[in-house]
């Protein structure tokens, strides 16, 4: 079967899932295909899937959640820092505070 890059509404979803184990089990087993980062592909991938680029690749934002009403301890406000300072350098982007 030839590789083709996805085009934009000629998929018909059948299944929907949000845990990504059920996600890549059923595209392990060959019911369906999925769209993740690269980043969750790497690190999820045990050799058995391949990546098809998308033609214009999707960009959206991230962010680092955390409970608005939980006080955040010191190790977590480090590790909180950490965090922004890996993806702004990973990104490009300058780091923001909420």
């Amino acid at each position: 079967m030839k590789k083709q890059a996805y085009k934009p509404g000629t998929g018909d979803p059948r299944f929907l899932f949000n845990a990504i184990d059920s996600i890549l089990t059923h595209v392990r087993e060959g019911l369906g295909a999925t769209i993740l980062s690269r980043t969750l592909l790497e690190q999820e991938n045990d050799g058995e899937l391949d990546m098809i680029e998308i033609d214009k690749p999707i960009c959206c934002e991230i962010g680092i959640v955390d409970h608005k009403d939980k006080y955040m301890g010191s190790a977590a406000q480090a590790y909180m820092r950490l965090l922004m300072e890996h993806c702004a350098a990973f990104t490009g982007n300058q780091e923001r505070s909420a």
